[in-house]
């Protein structure tokens, strides 16, 4: 700014009236004067349009991969929310089978389900997966969902998980579905 400044005070002030003339001297030095400022602020305003520019593509390119990076994580997890989804369905029906299991009367058709359930409980341990305890638990609304009450004897507390409906299941911590219970009064 001081350059500037010091460039200006080169050139005294002339004050001019209705009568007065500029010598060609002054005249050139005011239009020597003009003609710098001019091609200053043209190539002032030429960086600055450059600038522009450059931070206009680097927002454009930019801009185009986080819309591709949001798109990828919207993708992400909905093949996530898929694979969760078909963990559970598979869960559900080991359940049935082990249900079927435990009112067959057939020996072989028991200990192949015990055998599958066995072989289930290693697979999914591997991944994270683990059933939410629940019967005789006290309901935790973060991991259970009370459907209903029931009446029972006096040897069950109330407030305690009598029945389990569906199980509930954590992956790596996490709460994939609560357990539905059926809780004493």
């Amino acid at each position: 700014m001081e350059k500037i400044e010091n460039r200006l005070l080169q050139f005294e002030p002339i004050e001019l009236d209705d009568e007065a003339d500029l010598d060609t001297e002054q005249a050139d030095q005011l239009l020597t004067l003009f003609t710098r400022l001019a091609k200053g602020q043209w190539k002032t305003r030429q960086k600055a349009d450059h600038a522009a520019q450059k931070v206009t593509d680097y927002l454009d390119e930019h801009s185009d991969r986080v819309t591709e990076l949001k798109e990828e994580r919207a993708d992400l997890e909905d093949r996530q929310e898929q694979h969760q989804r078909v963990l559970l369905e598979l869960m559900d029906l080991f359940a049935q089978l082990d249900e079927t299991a435990r009112r067959s009367d057939s020996e072989p058709f028991q200990s192949a389900a015990t055998t599958i359930h066995e072989r289930l409980e290693s697979i999914t341990a591997k991944i994270g997966l683990e059933r939410i305890p629940a019967q005789g638990e006290s309901p935790d609304s973060l991991y259970h969902h009370v459907v209903d009450t029931t009446d029972t004897s006096a040897a069950v507390e109330a407030n305690t998980i009598v029945e389990v409906v569906r199980h509930g299941y954590l992956l790596r911590g996490d709460v994939l579905r609560k357990a539905d219970v059926i809780v004493a009064k």
